[in-house]
């Protein structure tokens, strides 16, 4: 018992030094799970929305980075409606807008006839209908956050629209968009008859060899466009793998900056105490022993600043996600698996972090180290 409480009376010695480097880990093991829940959120909430579509295969320019900036002539639609073993295309343009409030939001169009339109669950109101001039959906979250409901008017750049409908909760992407009847969009955008990517449907999407069938087709035939299957979309588009090797590439060197808090704050640690391992060797000591004392001291900072990390990097990216200058790009996913992650990565950056100074502790001569001034 009193050999565990030892790497707490060790690091109790130096309170400010251990409390510093608590600080660093916290916001090194934060900062791993704030980037790393933001890139799965935004990967998730991309592969929610076309499941809910029914999108079976999604198409957009090959090499695209930015889908928002993407510019395709819906001719191309027609055509892909044509292969055997299709059933059904639907365009959609795709932009960021902002509203006279001045916040920034995600806006859609799709075609009056597109099957997309049956995947929307409203709360209140009603789809678009042939007969209303300028009408609107919006997402949950954005007709709270802007306080509109079924029958509000408001303008986007000069132009007046009427809020016909209101979407139940779902999935992250849709409570943050506003759709638009396509043509409505296409003129407010100045993209007149230009779409940003097409929603396939096929006839027996739960066939895989159909799937990658279908795929090899289109893209022999369409070599313009990248044909990616609706459920791995997500896994596919460049702008979220850039920002996915970002998010690993800054957490990265946040935990390498963490450990070498570690690594710093045990040396000075043994090189403090070198009389008093002297002694401990003296006495009888095994050199495991010292070699186990100071490797929990390393795993205790690790996992108490885990601890703090953990809380700051769930707290931290959900304050985040209220602001409202980013409410709507911004979808935190901290899971279990992720938590589970963070717990084993810690436990591995404590042990790494304590190998050198503990192998550093065994290997001092006794009678040396007790003359040690």
């Amino acid at each position: 018992m009193y050999f565990l409480e030892l790497p707490f009376k060790n690091l109790s010695r130096r309170p400010l030094r251990a409390f510093f480097t608590l600080v660093g880990i916290s916001a090194a093991v934060g900062s791993f799970m704030g980037f790393v829940g933001l890139s799965r959120g935004m990967q998730g909430a991309c592969r929610e929305i076309l499941i809910e579509r029914g999108t079976h295969i999604f198409a957009y320019p090959e090499g695209i980075v930015d889908l928002l900036g993407s510019s395709l002539d819906p001719a191309l639609g027609h055509q892909i409606a044509s292969l055997k073993g299709v059933k059904q295309v639907s365009e959609e343009l795709i932009g960021l807008m902002e509203l006279d409030t001045g916040q920034v939001i995600f806006v859609t169009g799709w075609p009056p006839q597109s099957f997309l339109w049956k995947s929307v669950s409203l709360q209140r109101g009603r789809l678009p209908g042939p007969n209303d001039k300028h009408p609107v959906i919006l997402g949950k979250s954005i007709a709270d956050a802007l306080g509109y409901d079924v029958g509000t008017e408001f303008t986007i750049r000069g132009k007046k629209f009427t809020v016909v409908g209101i979407c139940k909760l779902g999935p992250l992407a849709r409570n943050n968009t506003i759709i638009f009847p396509i043509e409505l969009l296409q003129k407010l955008t100045n993209r007149d008859n230009k779409v940003s990517a097409f929603n396939i449907q096929i006839e027996n999407p739960q066939d895989p060899r159909v799937m990658r069938k279908i795929i090899g087709q289109l893209s022999s035939k369409f070599r313009e466009l990248c044909f990616v299957e609706g459920r791995s979309v997500s896994d596919n588009n460049k702008m979220l793998q850039i920002f996915r090797a970002m998010a690993w590439a800054t957490s990265a060197v946040a935990l390498f900056i963490g450990l070498a808090m570690i690594i710093n704050t045990l040396l000075m640690s043994v090189l403090e105490r070198t009389k008093e391992i002297g002694i401990l060797k003296a006495i009888g000591w095994h050199p495991l022993r010292i070699l186990s004392m100071i490797l929990l001291e390393g795993i205790l900072l690790a996992a108490c600043g885990g601890i703090a990390g953990t809380l700051l990097g769930i707290v931290g990216i959900h304050w985040l996600s209220q602001f409202p200058q980013v409410k709507g790009f911004v979808y935190p996913l901290i899971d279990s698996g992720l938590i589970i992650e963070v717990v084993l990565g810690t436990f591995a950056l404590g042990l790494i972090g304590s190998i050198y100074p503990a192998l550093r502790a065994v290997s001092l001569n006794a009678a040396e180290a007790i003359r040690y001034e």
